[in-house]
């Protein structure tokens, strides 16, 4: 490989590297957690409430324009308009799930829904035998 091949091999892998890192980094971190209080978890996701709530109202403020023919203010009647609401709410989603996710972990949930660590895949359904697979198996017999 050239230098400039290296360098952008090394620059493309590198944030994907970086972001496993930080998920397993993460979860490590999130089974040491102990249980918040409902107060704590809102708190911890101060920030990211404060975001969508921002967004949240930029949009609603949005939406109540009037139109240049004097009409009352309304939901959303233009294309233009929903497209803004549309680019002002879409950003907000993150945020929301966030506020969620921290919300969630107040909860005494136990994991047994997730599945256990150890357990064995379900059985899986019989293989159908096709006119492929046959042929496969008399060449290597």
């Amino acid at each position: 490989m050239t230098a400039g091949q290296r360098y952008h091999c090394i620059a493309g892998w590198a944030p994907w590297v970086a972001d496993g890192l930080n998920l397993i980094s993460a979860a490590l971190v999130w089974k040491r957690a102990r249980r918040r209080a409902f107060g704590e978890a809102l708190s911890a996701a101060r920030e990211e409430a404060c975001l969508m709530l921002v967004l949240w109202f930029a949009a609603l403020a949005v939406s109540r324009i009037p139109s240049f023919e004097g009409d009352l203010t309304g939901l959303v009647g233009s294309p233009d308009l929903s497209i803004w609401v549309a680019v002002l709410l879409i950003p907000s989603i993150p945020y929301a799930a966030a506020v969620f996710v921290s919300l969630v972990s107040t909860l005494n949930l136990s994991g047994a829904w997730l599945g256990e660590a150890g357990a064995a895949p379900a059985a899986s359904e019989p293989e159908v035998e096709t006119e492929e697979g046959l042929a496969l198996e008399k060449r290597a017999a």
